[in-house]
């Protein structure tokens, strides 16, 4: 993660945000990155029923809703390779995610795949650590990968008490990670796979960098080949 200064702002963080090729292109075209991601998720997790379960367990909205307060936002990482996104196992759903491909199907991810720098003004930004959403995270509280299990099958997920609970434990450790990045600054505590949510739309200027990569830039990302660069 790097300080840096640019024309327009002081003291501005680079974030690093990821496209398929349709949204990739058309980003380019117009200029401007556009915010897809509603804060809690597409099956918007803070109302109905989803609202009452995360709060047992253990979600205090007041705090969470109150730093989440635009309904679109753009997401991204601190660094161009987020290694812990991809040690954790959440890149290589992303990755798919992003191809618009089942998180169950075993194909390569297809290129290309866009990588936008933003500087954007930590203020602005929200923090969370989506380590408690990851493999690794479930793997080592239950011995079950429950992300796998909920991309693939979310129903079943929500069907299964046990299933239900253990998911919920990490949802809700996920969304109480919720800080201004101003504030995640000022800490000394790091999160283990931090993602950043910057709300509205975001302009690209003439110092952001646009990378699309190469096959050996994806194969970093999938965590096959360390020694390159994206």
């Amino acid at each position: 993660m790097e300080s840096i200064n640019r024309p327009g702002g002081v003291g501005l963080v680079e974030m690093f945000h990821l496209a398929n090729k349709g949204i990739g292109e058309l980003i380019q075209k117009e200029g401007i990155i556009k915010p897809l991601s509603p804060p809690f998720w597409r099956a918007k997790y803070n109302e109905g029923s989803f609202r009452g379960m995360l709060e047992q367990a253990g979600v205090n909205w007041g705090v969470v809703e109150g730093v989440m307060k635009s309904s679109g936002y753009i997401l991204g990482f601190l660094e161009p390779v987020p290694v812990a996104w991809i040690q954790s196992g959440l890149m290589e759903y992303l990755l798919r995610h992003l191809q618009a491909k089942s998180a169950s199907v075993k194909e390569n991810v297809s290129l290309p795949i866009y990588s936008f720098k933003m500087n954007v003004e930590p203020g602005r930004v929200v923090v969370r650590d989506h380590y408690y959403t990851s493999p690794e995270y479930f793997l080592g509280e239950f011995n079950l990968n429950v992300w796998k299990l909920f991309v693939t099958n979310s129903t079943a997920v929500w069907k299964s008490d046990t299933l239900r609970l253990m998911f919920l434990k990490g949802l809700a450790a996920y969304f109480n990670s919720s800080m201004s990045m101003s504030l995640y600054l000022s800490r000394a505590e790091r999160y283990k796979a931090p993602e950043l949510w910057y709300p509205g739309e975001f302009k690209l200027n003439s110092w952001e960098g646009i990378k699309k990569l190469t096959t050996s830039g994806l194969e970093v990302l999938q965590g096959k080949n360390w020694t390159s660069s994206v």
